[in-house]
């Protein structure tokens, strides 16, 4: 048996599809979105998570904002053919820094986070922070993104974010 799972960015929590079920309706899969299989025996005893980073259109676009009060994570893939300048985290490294940079920096991304499945919570690096080290950015992998605004009580149309990655 396998279950989907793909994050609700209105509702802020996981959405999910138990393959083969008889109720509900399967959703639809969107280029650049991340998804997480979950496979399981047939007795219900989960036996591995796998995340699946969803195919890449080139021409695709992030747009959102960040909104008083909402759920300001968006998950999104990072495509093998990305070309991001990773001069700002550590040098030469594709990083977490590197890639909030890329997203508008500290004006409009607040953190970079990825799950991780050893220890099932997540890694954050907070963009502009000199705390630690940055993480490295695996491409083909899922990131959320924690988007920020300078003005933390304003319209979602005051702080728009868009992003076109740019590719080799």
């Amino acid at each position: 048996m396998v279950c989907v799972w793909r994050w609700e960015e209105t509702t802020g929590d996981y959405v999910t599809w138990t393959g083969g079920s008889s109720s509900g309706s399967p959703f639809e899969l969107e280029p650049g979105a991340a998804y997480a299989f979950e496979l399981q025996e047939v007795t219900g005893q989960t036996g591995h998570i796998v995340n699946l980073v969803g195919a890449h259109d080139p021409s695709f676009e992030f747009s959102d904002c960040h909104t008083p009060d909402g759920v300001n994570m968006r998950w999104i893939s990072i495509p093998p053919h990305l070309d991001v300048d990773d001069s700002y985290g550590t040098p030469d490294v594709l990083d977490a820094e590197d890639l909030g940079q890329a997203l508008g920096g500290t004006d409009h991304v607040f953190q970079i986070r990825r799950w991780n499945e050893a220890t099932g919570l997540y890694d954050s690096w907070v963009v502009g922070s000199s705390y630690g080290t940055p993480f490295e950015v695996e491409l083909s992998r899922a990131y959320a993104v924690d988007l920020s605004c300078v003005d933390l009580s304003a319209p979602c149309g005051d702080c728009p974010w868009t992003w076109t990655p740019t590719h080799h």
